[in-house]
């Protein structure tokens, strides 16, 4: 006779993390629950009945999971909109925008919490940018400071963003 309750094998299915095709293999339980739970839920209707739930609720779940990305999401969001939708240029203006201050966010947040650390990130970039911009031929002086260096390389990057982005939608279109 097992030693086993419904205790022990609810306790262990809100800890088990079994693979979705294990459970569609094995819903029983026979190869991933420990034998005295298995014994338990062949020999008991309500354990039994405790563990075809949880084997169903995991199923589903995963199944919800694993729903394909929808590629036409933002399009058909952007329709049902009650105003005109905005332009291709606007949203990707809204997109750099919203880069950018995550961009804000994360350097704020990491000066915050290790300013001696951003500040060697500064200092290092700084430095590497001075070697580059000292260099006979270099287009920049370099007194510029690090953060007109960095502003001017984040908007390049956004600049050219943008326009990659553009050229693409036009050529969908």
């Amino acid at each position: 006779m097992s030693t086993a309750t419904r205790e022990d094998l609810r306790a262990f299915l809100s800890r088990a993390e079994i693979d979705p095709a294990r459970l569609a293999r094995d819903p029983a339980g026979r190869t991933w629950l420990p034998a005295e739970l298995a014994a338990l839920a062949q020999s008991e209707p309500a354990a039994g009945q405790d563990l075809a739930r949880f084997v169903a609720a995991e199923r589903a779940m995963f199944a919800e999971a694993e729903l394909a990305p929808d590629p036409y999401f933002v399009r058909r969001v952007v329709s049902r909109l009650p105003c005109a939708a905005p332009s291709p240029a606007a949203r990707i203006g809204v997109l750099a925008l919203f880069h950018a201050l995550g961009a804000v966010a994360v350097y704020l947040t990491a000066w915050i919490v290790a300013p001696a650390d951003v500040d060697g990130w500064f200092d290092a970039a700084h430095g590497a940018l001075d070697q580059t911009l000292a260099a006979p031929g270099a287009l920049w002086p370099a007194q510029l400071g690090p953060l007109a260096v960095t502003l001017t390389l984040v908007a390049a990057a956004f600049g050219l963003l943008a326009t990659r982005l553009r050229a693409a939608h036009t050529r969908r279109a």
